[in-house]
């Protein structure tokens, strides 16, 4: 039961998706680059900045919070990745929510691109 109780002290009001989304929030980059020959052999980053959250497993506190029959409504579940603007959904937005997701991240908008948390323009030796 202190568990619990540990749980519900450290969870309430910290284990929603608006809370994580907010807390965790970081810029992905979707990037590719391009090589231009002739004498400059000039490289071209093309970045696209994508708001993410990097958090995509709940904490521990949050599971025990949500795994309860009192908080089980107020479950949380992560749609995407985090290198490709993924989030936090309530549990029962989260299939309509990854269809979305699916959707609006596959085919050309992916195709040909690079994703990373780190933008490739300040990586060592660029």
């Amino acid at each position: 039961m202190s568990e619990r109780i540990d749980a519900i002290s450290r969870g309430a009001g910290k284990c929603d998706a608006e809370f994580l989304n907010q807390t965790y929030a970081a810029t992905a980059y979707k990037w590719r680059k391009r090589e231009y020959g002739g004498d400059s052999g000039q490289t071209v980053y093309e970045v696209h900045p994508l708001p993410t959250v990097t958090l995509d497993q709940l904490p521990t506190y949050c599971v025990v919070y949500n795994d309860h029959a009192w908080t089980y409504e107020l479950s949380v579940r992560y749609v995407g990745r985090p290198t490709m603007g993924g989030h936090w959904v309530k549990a029962e937005e989260y299939e309509a929510a990854q269809a979305k997701w699916d959707a609006d991240h596959s085919g050309l908008w992916a195709k040909g691109w690079n994703f990373s948390l780190t933008n490739p323009r300040h990586r060592r030796g660029h």
